[in-house]
């Protein structure tokens, strides 16, 4: 896996923001909804408008649980440094494995 770049998550591509998520959250069968409707872009705009609920659940993620975790884990990246966010990531791929 590519690792990803923590410091430039403002630029990522859906793909990106869909591997983060399906490895930090453990919610793989989200990954199609959200490489279709999150970027990095989109991602920073939801979380000034602090609207990223709504954009989940417009992006057809309905579970409130789910909601939930997909935004702490969005919003971990505006919060925590990059070197944090990597290592956390690395974590977590070896804890769900291949």
């Amino acid at each position: 896996a590519a690792m990803l770049d923590f410091a430039g998550w403002r630029q990522w591509s859906g793909h990106e923001v869909a591997v983060y998520i399906c490895t930090n959250c453990s919610l793989p069968e989200y990954r199609d909804v959200i490489r279709q409707n999150l970027s990095g872009p989109s991602v920073q705009e939801l979380l000034r408008a602090k609207m990223l609920n709504k954009g989940l659940a417009r992006a057809g993620i309905c579970d409130k649980d789910h909601q939930q975790t997909i935004s702490a884990a969005l919003a971990s990246l505006a919060d925590l440094p990059p070197e944090e966010l990597a290592i956390r990531h690395e974590e977590a791929l070896v804890s769900c494995g291949p």
